[in-house]
């Protein structure tokens, strides 16, 4: 049981399926390992420290898309059947709008049933990974993230209809002689990835983050390398290009384009009483600089620092 930020899912510092920066977390956590074969059940209750339509960040123009209260539950399974490869399947799902569904409480029932049978009222994803060791001292990683979008349009008009967007996260770390290892990894995260047509139901927000803070609609390049040290010390470096997309809004303060986000609400504008997700640049770069340093006093137990600085431009088309 606890309180506060947690990642679940693989990728480097930060996972498609639940970043570590979700604010006000409370989460109930069952680990179960059977060697070959480990399991992880997470109920959370999840509730935004902001008001809806603030602005989070100084000089920014993205406002937080709700403030209300909602509830996650994920099943995790791994899976080692040698010691080169490791395969994992996740079902996650948050919904909100009504108390603690004690159905998804219960850690071997399906969540993708469940959410069938609600009519599609949760947002369900299913996340695919695997890690394998084709040769000494390499690793390949991947990641698969499927997320469903049915509007509110199919469901009024011709029942519910799936459109499947999705999401990968890929890369390669090698050990290097001299203590030394490196690293690529590549990151694509499609337009409406992380939406649902529920409002409070959508996973991924600026100042509520969910999902990836990457968001929909972006990618990312990335390469990094870290040097080990005498006494389990190291330091590392990585440089990163990362592109993101947002919604345009002509003139008149209508989005041309939606690229993700808010489905219903995003093409408001404040003078409707409501906000867009996003109200300037069509396209975001960002190149980002990270640095690290640490030890460990005690294997498994790390203490170190980390930073980062990244430029950030802002296009229009």
């Amino acid at each position: 049981i606890g309180h506060g930020g947690m990642q679940v899912g693989p990728g480097r510092r930060t996972s498609l399926m639940l970043s570590r920066d979700a604010s006000t977390f409370d989460w109930l956590r069952l680990d179960a390992d059977f060697g070959k074969f480990r399991y992880t059940a997470v109920h959370g209750s999840l509730a935004s420290d902001v008001e809806f339509g603030q602005i989070v960040f100084p000089d920014d123009t993205v406002r937080t898309n709700y403030a209300g209260a909602r509830w996650l539950a994920i099943h995790r399974f791994d899976v080692q059947p040698i010691e080169q490869l490791r395969l994992g399947f996740t079902e996650m799902l948050t919904y909100s709008a009504r108390p603690t569904d004690y159905a998804y409480l219960n850690p071997v029932a399906p969540l993708f049933f469940s959410e069938l049978d609600s009519g599609d009222r949760d947002n369900a994803v299913w996340v695919f990974d695997a890690t394998v060791r084709p040769v000494d001292r390499v690793e390949l990683y991947g990641t698969l993230f499927i997320d469903d979008l049915v509007t509110f349009g199919d469901i009024f008009n011709s029942g519910p209809e799936v459109d499947v967007d999705r999401a990968f996260d890929l890369g390669v770390d090698a050990a290097l002689p001299y203590g030394l290892e490196a690293g690529l990894r590549y990151v694509r995260i499609e337009p409406w990835v992380y939406t649902h047509w529920q409002r409070l139901n959508t996973l991924d927000q600026r100042g509520f983050p969910l999902g990836h803070p990457l968001g929909p609609n972006a990618t990312s390049r990335e390469a990094h390398v870290r040097a080990w040290l005498p006494l389990r010390g190291y330091v590392g470096l990585s440089v990163a290009q990362s592109k993101k997309g947002l919604n345009p809004l002509d003139a008149d303060g209508n989005v041309r384009v939606n690229v993700g986000g808010d489905l219903e609400m995003g093409a408001l504008t404040s003078e409707q009483g409501n906000y867009g997700l996003f109200e300037s640049a069509d396209l975001q770069e960002f190149r980002t600089l990270g640095f690290e340093a640490g030890f460990e006093p005690i294997r498994g137990v790390r203490v170190g620092v980390a930073c980062e600085a990244a430029r950030r431009r802002a296009t229009s088309s």
